[in-house]
């Protein structure tokens, strides 16, 4: 991690307000993880155990209520530095002074956003890889339909699939409210026969509304459409974040976790370790960004993933 004493850098504030703010448009790992804020780098995220037992809470006249353990069990999460910066030319810099206080700030502010781009796109691919990946889920909260995937229209159940795992996780007490999967995913379940003949005289494909219709305690949809470059920057292959699997899993507020909702993978965000530094090299200035953030996968049932859920499909011969 960089040495923010040794840099001879200057912080400039109305950046680092501004990078604290910023709202990429094209990702979701914010909307299926709600960053939690915290003012520190570590901490422990408290978990209770009380919350499917049922007590006498009946009191009789002159005796004392009765007494809960404050029985809970804790997991530990941190939070890692990121870095990334980008280099301006004086000459750049010295045109935008010489048109006024507003083209500086904007050339300053273009540069800023490149790198937050940047730094949000490994925020998305870790996300996407927590909620996405087959190790950060229990065995018996993950199936692999591959042999009978979506986008095959003769064969698949999707919506015997989704009430699988709907089910599964409230047999554990977590309400997952939310199908997490890529665009690709997405079109394929919207049109699939099971889905239409639901609906009996649909035509075309189903709209957001019909398919959360089907689902009980399902309340919204997080479709990720961003892809990455997973080859080189003259060979470039690419990649979509969010893949060929459909997470059910709870999404809640900070709020709503508060009052006992369930949660399988929670970010916490740093708001105030963010930094944007101006760094005088010469010819040229660096602008440096720094973000810090962590992921903690609280259970690894409160969520189910479908893996597969589209395929390569075999053309036969």
């Amino acid at each position: 991690m960089p040495d923010i004493k040794n840099l001879k850098s200057m912080e400039n504030r109305v950046l680092t307000t501004f990078s604290q703010g910023w709202n990429p448009q094209d990702m979701i790992n914010r909307i299926v993880c709600p960053p939690i804020p915290v003012t520190r780098s570590q901490g422990d995220y408290m978990v209770d155990k009380n919350g499917l037992r049922l007590y006498d809470t009946e009191r009789a006249p002159r005796t004392r209520a009765k007494t809960v353990d404050f029985e809970h069990g804790t997991s530990r999460w941190s939070t890692q530095d990121h870095w990334l910066s980008v280099l301006l030319d004086k000459d750049e810099i010295e045109e935008a002074q010489s048109t006024g206080l507003e083209a500086l700030m904007n050339i300053k502010q273009d540069a800023v956003s490149l790198v937050m781009n940047l730094l949000e796109a490994k925020r998305e691919k870790a996300v996407a890889d927590r909620v996405m990946g087959t190790s950060y889920y229990h065995n018996d909260f993950q199936k692999d339909i591959a042999s009978t995937p979506w986008n095959d229209q003769t064969g698949g159940d999707p919506i015997a699939d989704i009430m699988e795992a709907i089910r599964a996780v409230r047999s554990v007490g977590a309400v997952a409210n939310a199908l997490v999967m890529s665009g690709a995913v997405y079109d394929a379940l919207c049109v699939h026969p099971a889905m239409l003949d639901y609906f009996k005289m649909q035509m075309g494909r189903l709209t957001d509304a019909q398919i959360l219709s089907m689902f009980r305690g399902v309340n919204r949809i997080v479709i990720g459409d961003a892809t990455y470059n997973a080859g080189t920057e003259d060979s470039a292959v690419l990649t979509p974040y969010w893949g060929d699997h459909c997470a059910v899993v709870p999404i809640n507020s900070l709020q709503e976790l508060k009052q006992g909702r369930k949660a399988h993978t929670v970010m916490f965000d740093r708001l105030n370790a963010y930094k944007s530094l101006e760094h005088d090299e010469g010819e040229t200035v660096r602008m440096i960004q720094k973000v810090e953030w962590g992921l903690l996968t609280v259970n690894t049932q409160h969520g189910y993933l479908i893996q597969n859920a589209i395929a390569e499909l075999s053309t036969g011969d």
